[in-house]
């Protein structure tokens, strides 16, 4: 299966590092574009938390403190921003996952 077929590339990727895969670029690139249109059709708080949290590795108490808003807003606004990026990369999604810990 196709999905496997790239998970097996990300390993091999993994223990050669320095061997450029022109396949494996081209996925990640479109990977990384459909994500971002996912990303920018979040709304402005919920992408923020995202990003906060996926990206910039915050715990969800440091959102909240830096948000001034309760770690339960976090929580459910990381699940929400979670199912839309999954129900819009939904093909894609084990890559994603692997690639920006989304589980």
């Amino acid at each position: 299966d196709y999905h496997e077929s790239v998970r097996l590339q990300i390993r091999e990727f993994e223990f050669h590092p320095d061997t450029p895969d022109p396949v494996l670029e081209l996925y990640m690139k479109e990977v990384k574009d459909l994500l971002n249109v996912a990303l920018n059709s979040l709304p402005p708080r919920s992408r923020q938390i995202f990003i906060m949290s996926r990206f910039q590795g915050l715990k969800n108490t440091e959102i909240a403190n830096q948000l001034n808003i309760s770690v339960r807003t976090v929580e459910s606004q990381l699940y929400q921003a979670l199912k839309h990026i999954k129900k819009h990369l939904k093909d894609y999604f084990p890559l994603i996952g692997l690639l920006f810990n989304l589980q």
